[in-house]
C-alpha cells in the first residue's frame, strides 16, 4: 500500500526484499526528527502549529482516501516531526492500513485494530466496514491532545478507554484550552462525533 502513495507528508517507500538469511526487509525514507508523542510530553502545540499539522495530515489522508486506503492507526507516535517542526509532519506506519471495504481475511468482524486511545467508535466495536471517517476521528483525537495537553478519551486501562470512546463525550476543547478559537473547537469536536454519519 505504501508503495502506491506519493505525498510530501507520507513517508516514502523505496524497496523491499529478503536478506540472504531469509529475513524480510523494507526500505523507507529516513526521517530526522521525533514522533509527535515525544513532543507532546514536553509541551502542547500552539494553535498555529496544530492547524499546520492538521492541514498537512488531512491532505495526506485525503490522498490515501482518494486511493481507497484507510490508515486505521493515526496517532501521535505515527506522526513524525522532522527537526521538531509540526508544519513538516510526516505520516508513517501503514502496517494496518487497508483498502476501504477490502479486508482480505486479515481482520474479521469483532477484531479490534488500531491504538485504543485514538480509535474510532466503529473500530472499538470491531466493525469490518471501516471507511475514511475512522481516520478523521483519530485525527480529531490527535488535534485535541495537541491543543489541550490531555487525551480526549483518557482512562487507566484500555477497556475503560474503549468505554469512554463509545459512551462519553469529551470535555469541550475550549473548556480545557480556552485560547483555542471557537471555529477550531467546533471542528475538532465535530471530528470526535460518535456517529460517523455526523
Amino acid at each position: 500500500i505504501l508503495s502506491t502513495l506519493e505525498h510530501p507528508a507520507i513517508v516514502r517507500y523505496f524497496s523491499q526484499g529478503t536478506t540472504e538469511a531469509g529475513l524480510p526487509f523494507l526500505v523507507m525514507q529516513w526521517l530526522d526528527g521525533e514522533p509527535l508523542s515525544v513532543s507532546l510530553r514536553k509541551r502542547v502545540l500552539t494553535v498555529d502549529e496544530t492547524v499546520a499539522l492538521g492541514e498537512r495530515v488531512a491532505d495526506a489522508l485525503a490522498l490515501a482516501h482518494d486511493a481507497g486506503i484507510v490508515h486505521r492507526d493515526v496517532k501521535p507516535s505515527n506522526l513524525v516531526l522532522p527537526r521538531g517542526d509540526p508544519a513538516e509532519v510526516m505520516l508513517v506506519d501503514f502496517g494496518v492500513a487497508r483498502r476501504a471495504r477490502e479486508e482480505r481475511g486479515l481482520t474479521r468482524t469483532g477484531m479490534i485494530v488500531g491504538s485504543c486511545a485514538y480509535m474510532s467508535p466503529e473500530q472499538a466495536l470491531g466493525h469490518k466496514d471501516i471507511d475514511p471517517r475512522t481516520d478523521l476521528f483519530s485525527l480529531g483525537c490527535v488535534l485535541y491532545e495537541s491543543l489541550a495537553g490531555t487525551r480526549a478519551f483518557a482512562a487507566k486501562d484500555a477497556t475503560a478507554v474503549l468505554a469512554k470512546i463509545l459512551l462519553d463525550t469529551p470535555v469541550r476543547l475550549r473548556e480545557v484550552a480556552p485560547h483555542v478559537p471557537a471555529e477550531l473547537d467546533a471542528l475538532v469536536m465535530r471530528m470526535l462525533e460518535k456517529d460517523r454519519e455526523a
